[in-house]
């Protein structure tokens, strides 16, 4: 340990202090918020298991459903309590006890509508929608979601905007291990049933968690959370909140259609099932990448230092991309080894497999792109780019789904989403948001060749062996990338 110390502190010490603030933020974020969702990893692994793929197929509509307005309702007024309370919190206490007042007051009231409505709608949806009357009672106790999603999400953001990373972390992290041992125990004893309740434990557990890590804070820089000159902060929603959640709720509301449509297919929900399985290591890891996001937005929403702020918010995803992501594209008998022997055990499996986590590593590689309009203020840049994707995400399912299956609705958003990529790059490009060298240049084609290349290795039943020896030729491919990417960001 003296040994780390001795070689890591003289390389802290040259940092500022706001990126000291954002090394200790993301490390705490990664450890504690990391091991807290990988148990929660594992216990995906273990209810799939259990439920099998039509019955996970099922959960999977149920949280499609139940998030179609909070997946981004969380985390668009979370992100506005990160940008202002970190702005505001030293300097204008008053101004950050508003708008803290004025997010928390927004996300209690909405997701609470929205949770009423739900459990309403819920028969309707189940009965006349889905098609299926056993999915009424999990609907209806899934809407408890909505409004634990948003408190929680607005909870996060504040806590972040005061960098206190490290209560985040022991949040999700006791609530990640408590939420495992009764989402597991109560699927296995209630099936799908018990799990949505363990969910809603789950979010429960956080939720007192992170209110008693957000009042500590909120009473250690002594502000004062009110709802005064609220109307003068009406833009705060509609600059931020409402852009997020049109953004969320095109998304969430799109995804639940097209589940929704393949439902109805035959074997729709085992094919729900089966993709859904697939990207269990892909939720495990953009909730990781999530992580990272909330000590970069608050470094950037603080830090004046445009070069440095290009480098740490586009070269991040790059590293989580080629580190984390490519060996499954290359490899998806990792993740189907979890598998084995149940239903989910076929060669068709290792593409879906391989296809999530290609869409993986696109959407984790746009995520600069994301906290770019977040700090620049541009969310409904946002919304635009969300309509496109719904657009490709609905044809491309309509044509692949019926004939591919499983397969189909893996390819299906892997090419909404590289597409809308290809689009969007240029306007974002033109509007000095990104940098020329990360979506134009020889570097960004060596980089997709790779990571289409492991892909359609997969699609060709490639070998084990020859796909490892073309993984370790590609490796230098993959360093010369980051390398070129550090210099010239």
């Amino acid at each position: 340990m003296q040994k780390i110390k001795t070689y890591f502190y003289p390389l802290l010490t040259r940092l500022s202090l706001s990126e000291r603030e954002l090394f200790k933020g993301t490390v705490w974020n990664i450890c504690g918020n990391g091991f807290g969702k990988f148990s929660l990893l594992i216990s995906a692994i273990f209810v799939a298991r259990i439920l099998g793929p039509e019955s996970f197929g099922k959960w999977s509509i149920i949280r499609s459903t139940s998030s179609i307005f909070t997946i981004l309702l969380g985390f668009g007024v979370g992100v506005t309590a990160i940008k202002y309370v970190a702005e505001y919190k030293d300097s204008f206490k008053n101004k950050a006890g508003e708008i803290l007042g004025i997010t928390i007051t927004f996300a209690a009231i909405l997701g609470l509508t929205l949770s009423i409505v739900f459990f309403l709608l819920s028969r309707f949806i189940a009965v006349d929608i889905l098609k299926d009357a056993s999915l009424i009672n999990p609907l209806q106790i899934s809407s408890i979601f909505l409004f634990l999603i948003a408190c929680n999400g607005v909870l996060s953001g504040s806590l972040a905007g005061f960098n206190s990373f490290s209560s985040i972390a022991v949040a999700n992290f006791i609530g990640g291990v408590l939420g495992t041992i009764v989402i597991i125990s109560f699927s296995e004893k209630y099936g799908l049933i018990g799990l949505v309740s363990g969910y809603v434990l789950y979010y429960l557990f956080i939720f007192f968690l992170l209110i008693f890590f957000f009042l500590k804070k909120v009473k250690q820089y002594n502000i004062r959370i009110r709802l005064q000159n609220y109307q003068d902060n009406l833009s705060v929603i509609f600059n931020h909140n409402l852009p997020a959640i049109l953004s969320g709720g095109i998304g969430g509301f799109v995804i639940w259609c097209v589940f929704t449509y393949v439902s109805r297919l035959n074997n729709g929900f085992s094919i729900i099932g089966i993709n859904n399985a697939a990207k269990i290591a892909q939720n495990a890891i953009m909730e990781l990448a999530a992580q990272v996001d909330i000590p970069i937005i608050s470094y950037l929403s603080a830090s004046k230092e445009n070069n440095q702020q290009n480098l740490i918010n586009f070269l991040s995803p790059v590293l989580i991309g080629v580190i984390l992501i490519l060996p499954f594209i290359y490899f998806p008998n990792i993740i189907s080894f979890f598998f084995k022997s149940s239903e989910y055990d076929t060669n068709d499996f290792l593409l879906v497999i391989s296809l999530a986590m290609l869409t993986t590593f696109i959407m984790i590689f746009k995520r600069g792109m994301g906290r770019s309009i977040i700090t620049k203020n541009l969310l409904w840049w946002g919304v635009y780019e969300n309509i496109l994707w719904s657009l490709l995400l609905i044809f491309f399912t309509v044509l692949f789904v019926f004939d591919y299956g499983s397969v189909g609705l893996a390819a299906a958003f892997a090419f909404a989403y590289y597409i809308d990529l290809l689009v969007i790059a240029p306007f974002y490009y033109r509007k000095k948001l990104i940098p020329k060298t990360l979506y134009f240049s020889i570097e960004y084609l060596l980089l997709w060749i790779v990571v289409f290349g492991g892909c359609f290795m997969v699609f060709l039943e490639t070998s084990v062996l020859i796909r490892v020896i073309v993984y370790i030729i590609s490796v230098p491919i993959q360093f010369f990338v980051l390398y070129r990417f550090y210099k010239n960001i």
